[in-house]
């Protein structure tokens, strides 16, 4: 019973790598077998090659994985949100039409993200908030997601 899920699990992963990694490829117009950050693809084969260890794949390593590719993809939207939003409040403000105060939005989210209150955003400030996202990740997770760092790292680093 184990093996079928597990299987099915692999499966189901190789079909989705095969299909982002693919997508990835139509977006970049390139015909360099590269990536965009100068790495080979995901060693598709890999999987395919070892399909006897595939048993290895954990839950947590699939979870890491899928992860990893919805980090990436919600993290070029948002800088795309905020670089667009920002060329649109400097066009905005150059022709005249609005008047931004950058010194207050800079307070703001200073003040958002400093947990000191000494009105800079420091290491100690981003080793708190590092804390608190890998705490909000690691909430209840069961023995099960194990293996959700290494499938992130893998993720990252091949999609």
């Amino acid at each position: 019973m184990a093996e079928k899920v597990t299987s099915k699990a692999v499966d189901f992963v190789k079909e989705a790598v095969e299909e982002f990694v693919e997508e990835e490829r139509s977006d970049d117009n390139s015909n360099n077998e590269r990536s965009s950050h100068g790495q080979q693809p995901f060693p598709i084969n890999l999987i395919r090659n070892f399909g006897p260890l595939s048993a290895n794949f954990s839950l947590g390593t699939v979870a890491g994985v899928c992860a990893s590719i919805a980090i990436k993809k919600l993290s070029r939207k948002a800088a795309f949100v905020v670089g667009g939003g920002y060329l649109a409040l400097q066009l905005l403000s150059y022709n005249g039409y609005i008047t931004v105060n950058w010194n207050k939005i800079e307070h703001d989210v200073v003040s958002v993200f400093d947990t000191d209150g000494d009105g800079k955003i420091l290491e100690g400030d981003v080793n708190y908030w590092q804390e608190q996202v890998q705490g909000m990740l690691k909430y209840e997770v069961p023995t099960s997601l194990a293996g959700f760092g290494s499938g992130l790292a893998l993720g990252w680093k091949y999609l």
